[in-house]
């Protein structure tokens, strides 16, 4: 009998300590495998080049964008938009330029600048859920004293909203389709890192109206807003989208059609 209760004893102590290894296993392996999960994903990255290295005015530029996520090339964007102005000039005059894939992560535009001078170049980028807005300086020509001048004159009005500091890209690619609830969104960046906490309305006019509806957006994600609006008919509108924090105001303007 008492041989019977010793060999039982030990054999319970067996299949205790095979339990609690197997649970240390497991949880080795449910860490590892969490942990796995919670890298975070690889930011996408954009860099801007132009053809030729020293573009001159009045003469066609190409300018590509390469995409990459985590050193290997994005074929997949959704949109990649070259956005242009005059260095220190309002950006409600700047032009967008939709780019087309080449392959191997570049994405191409074709722009021919209209004078000498400084200008700023925005990649508006939409890939894989998310949007990055890199931006290049290149001078055009070669600047005299003169378009020195013009430069500065500019300064004075873009630089009381700041325009320069600033990517603002509101999304227009999108179908608009009237008495359906539309979602107006726009993404902000100032110096490259995405504009948070800001005071932000899409103000959306048109001819068909005399009276602007204004739309105030809520932060969904970091420096990204939007807010929902039904467009009341068909046809041409305009959305401006405000931006406010403490002094700072600024504001960017786009077109849409509403089918």
């Amino acid at each position: 009998m008492k041989k019977l209760l010793c060999m039982s004893f030990i054999f319970l102590l067996f299949t205790s300590a095979c339990g609690s290894q197997a649970k240390d296993d497991s949880g080795s392996s449910n860490a590892e495998s969490n942990g796995g999960d919670s890298e975070a994903l690889a930011m996408v990255e954009t860099e801007i080049t132009l053809a030729p290295d020293q573009p001159e005015p009045n003469k066609q530029t190409s300018i590509e964008a390469t995409v990459t996520q985590d050193g290997e090339a994005v074929n997949d964007a959704d949109e990649v938009e070259f956005e242009i102005w005059k260095k220190n000039a309002s950006k409600d005059n700047s032009k967008m330029l939709s780019a087309e894939s080449t392959g191997n992560g570049v994405y191409q535009a074709e722009f021919t600048f209209p004078s000498k001078g400084t200008y700023n170049i925005t990649a508006h980028t939409t890939a894989r859920d998310m949007h990055v807005m890199p931006t290049k300086t290149v001078t055009i020509g070669s600047p005299n004293k003169e378009t020195a001048e013009d430069d500065s004159e500019e300064d004075s009005e873009s630089h009381a909203h700041g325009d320069d500091n600033f990517a603002i890209h509101v999304m227009t690619d999108k179908t608009f389709t009237a008495k359906t609830e539309s979602e107006l969104i726009a993404h902000i960046q100032k110096d490259e890192e995405p504009f948070q906490q800001a005071d932000v309305r899409f103000e959306v006019s048109s001819d068909q109206s005399k009276n602007e509806k204004f739309i105030d957006a809520a932060e969904s994600d970091d420096g990204k807003y939007s807010a929902g609006y039904t467009f009341p008919a068909s046809g041409n509108y305009t959305v401006k989208v405000h931006i406010e924090k403490g002094d700072i105001h600024t504001h960017k303007k786009e077109s849409i059609t509403v089918e």
